[in-house]
């Protein structure tokens, strides 16, 4: 005869077994079914934080900036392009406030991940949102910073030809790098992540 205990979890009571048996039975079954559950959420959670926003370790801004800088000197060197009619002496003095400006951003960048114990690199694994120091003002001080340093280098160096690159460099890190750690970071921490887009810009 079918007491229907396999389709309303009841366990039968078995001749010779007490209510206490069969209740303690119970709780060894939930709490293993239980334990399994978490294992697996906590495997799934682990996975999640062992992504990155790029698969690839060496895809980092350098492969942008420094392939840029060697066009732009280049260019410079076989077709000499002047910004603006003034003196080398009276440029440098900027360009190099600006290339310092931008040193220091990419410092001051680092030091606040640190700070949290996460990645400068981009090819690791981001397990905190950090929106302090710099990233209160740039969502990509990093990146803000190696742009200013261009910019900085065309206004010392006179060149229309590295502010060119400059440009072209801004748009490839936005497009190749930026773009899809923003993606990486929206499946990670979601709404904390919107808010934070919603506060603070890209770039500046």
């Amino acid at each position: 005869m079918s007491t229907g205990a396999g389709n309303t979890g009841i366990l039968p009571i078995k001749q010779g077994e007490s209510w206490i048996d069969r209740e303690c039975l119970r709780l060894v079954t939930d709490a293993q079914f239980t334990t399994k559950h978490d294992v697996r959420t906590e495997s799934q959670r682990h996975h999640m934080n062992d992504r990155s926003a790029h698969t690839h370790p060496w895809k980092i801004s350098d492969l942008v900036m420094f392939p840029a800088l060697a066009i732009a000197i280049l260019a410079e060197y076989l077709i000499p392009n002047r910004i603006v009619p003034l003196t080398f002496w009276l440029l440098i003095p900027v360009g190099l406030a600006v290339v310092i400006a931008g040193l220091k951003l990419i410092s001051a960048s680092k030091t606040a991940l640190e700070a949290q114990d996460q990645p400068s690199l981009p090819g690791e694994p981001t397990t905190q949102l950090v929106t302090d120091g710099p990233y209160r003002f740039s969502r990509n001080p990093n990146y803000l910073g190696a742009i200013l340093m261009a910019f900085g280098m065309a206004i010392a160096a006179n060149s229309l030809w590295f502010l060119l690159v400059a440009s072209c460099a801004m748009l490839v890190l936005d497009r190749w790098m930026i773009r899809p750690e923003e993606r990486y970071l929206h499946e990670t921490f979601g709404q904390e992540y919107r808010d934070y887009t919603q506060r603070t810009r890209r770039w500046l």
